[in-house]
């Protein structure tokens, strides 16, 4: 039986992978000066999923966790990614808040959340190209808490004992999630889009870390695949079985709840990496909050 499965999952892979190509050619529109100037020495660039609008979530990440400056040794660089919003002020904005703080990217793509499978792909096309030698890559969605310091100290030791960490993604690992069906979802998926009950294991998408070389495997491969908007499975679960990636476990770091007290999170600070705090004004202010602590 174990047989048949496999064989079946093989046959469904290599249906994926056909010579169309998808169209994941969009126009830059914002990018910053001298590529962030990402050298040779970057050890972690973080990228950030962020919607246009979404103003006040970078500029707390700013303040906050992603205030890369203060950070030493300072080998890291932030980035903000984003699309196109059907409202032209909201995109003036951005080019202003751009030619500030330089840490954006924007495609002409429409920013939906059908469409965050291009804004990872085009994403990692870009480091690809302006940041090809970074050791390790951070995604983080602009409603997630990183705790820098044990992150840094987990990837550093992972540097130093494996210097050859290639094809590796670190993250909360979901298995056999059950494919939503409910109409009133967003997340629902007909059995055209997607015939199984079930999704083989990837990752959550709030935030996850990819070894360095996975930004060119992923965007080249990407052209070769079936569409699938649900960026999470598209990057961590598709891509991981094409490319045979390994995913590495890091469940106990998150905290995902947006439920949790502040001093919850608070008293685990040191217990944790990643939190989930949402979009909501009260939540934006756990930012703050943990920062102090």
């Amino acid at each position: 039986m174990r047989v048949l499965c496999n064989f079946l999952i093989a046959f469904l892979l290599k249906s994926l992978v056909n010579s169309e190509k998808n169209d994941f050619n969009f126009n830059n529109l914002i990018e910053p000066t001298n590529n962030l100037n990402c050298g040779d020495g970057t050890f972690l660039l973080i990228y950030v999923h962020s919607s246009p609008e979404n103003y006040k979530n970078r500029l707390k990440i700013r303040q906050t966790w992603g205030n890369i400056n203060k950070y030493v040794p300072n080998d890291l660089k932030l980035l903000f990614t984003t699309g196109l919003s059907s409202e032209s002020l909201v995109n003036d904005k951005l080019k202003l808040e751009s030619s500030i703080y330089n840490d954006i990217i924007q495609y002409d793509y429409s920013d939906t959340y059908r469409n965050l499978t291009i804004k990872a792909v085009m994403t990692l096309k870009w480091i690809s190209k302006s940041c090809k030698n970074v050791k390790y890559i951070l995604k983080v969605d602009d409603d997630v808490y990183v705790n820098y310091e044990p992150l840094m100290q987990h990837l550093r030791v992972r540097f130093d004992e494996e210097k050859d960490d290639v094809n590796t993604i670190m993250c909360f690992v979901h298995k056999k999630m059950k494919v939503i069906r409910n109409r009133n979802s967003k997340w629902y998926l007909s059995k055209e889009e997607f015939a199984r009950n079930y999704f083989s294991k990837y990752c959550s998408g709030s935030a996850y870390v990819l070894t360095g070389d996975l930004a060119k495997k992923i965007s080249h491969t990407s052209k070769k695949v079936n569409f699938f908007w649900i960026d999470d499975y598209f990057i961590t679960g598709i891509m991981t079985q094409i490319l045979k990636i390994n995913l590495v476990e890091f469940n106990s770091v998150y905290v995902l709840k947006t439920t949790k007290s502040k001093e919850m999170l608070a008293s685990n600070k040191h217990n944790f990496i990643f939190a989930h705090v949402g979009h909501s004004k009260n939540s934006l202010d756990f930012f703050g909050f943990l920062d102090y602590f």
